[in-house]
């Protein structure tokens, strides 16, 4: 609470000083100032998140938000976003279209955090999939194995709702990083 009511302090003094119609421009904030700002926004897109730790070690952990809904289908853009990343090409066309085709209706897609959004989606379920791995041992929580993913939605084994897809990442929580 005390860092808390000194963020607001300072927030609401810079407000004070350098606002011009409600509006602070942020060319016009010096380097301390700057950062404050940067801090408090930052605050603000982590306020509340729950996370799911994917590892960890000295470094700090990895870990992606769960509760950052992005979306509720898979359309041919975001399906191959999902797969290939902003510049990849993991998956060819058909591929993709298979993928669309299973969660294309129903999907479960979240901002996982803001680290490695150009990456390929990671995939997180409760199954002993062909190509995925559990977390950790005896959680039974598994990432990856999307083709076994998409083929089981495709056949009916699985509901395209078991699987949820995280865009990002937050990297070295509690590390160096914070």
């Amino acid at each position: 609470r005390a860092a808390e009511a000194m963020v607001e302090e300072g927030m609401e003094a810079l407000i004070a000083l350098r606002a011009t119609n409600g509006r602070v421009e942020m060319s016009a904030l010096n380097a301390e100032e700057r950062e404050l700002v940067k801090f408090y926004s930052g605050a603000a897109d982590t306020w509340q998140q729950v996370c799911l730790v994917l590892s960890g070690s000295a470094a700090g952990c990895d870990a992606v938000a769960l509760n950052r809904p992005l979306a509720m289908r898979a359309d041919a853009k975001l399906s191959a976003l999902l797969l290939n990343g902003a510049s990849g090409s993991v998956y060819d066309d058909a591929f993709i279209e298979r993928f669309r085709r299973a969660f294309g209706s129903q999907a479960a897609v979240y901002i996982g955090g803001p680290d490695a959004q150009g990456a390929p989606a990671l995939v997180v379920h409760g199954f002993d999939l062909p190509g995925a791995s559990e977390l950790s041992p005896g959680t039974r929580i598994y990432t990856g194995g999307v083709e076994a993913a998409v083929e089981g939605v495709l056949d009916g084994t699985y509901s395209p709702l078991d699987f949820r897809w995280f865009i990002g990442k937050h990297s070295g929580v509690g590390g160096s990083r914070g």
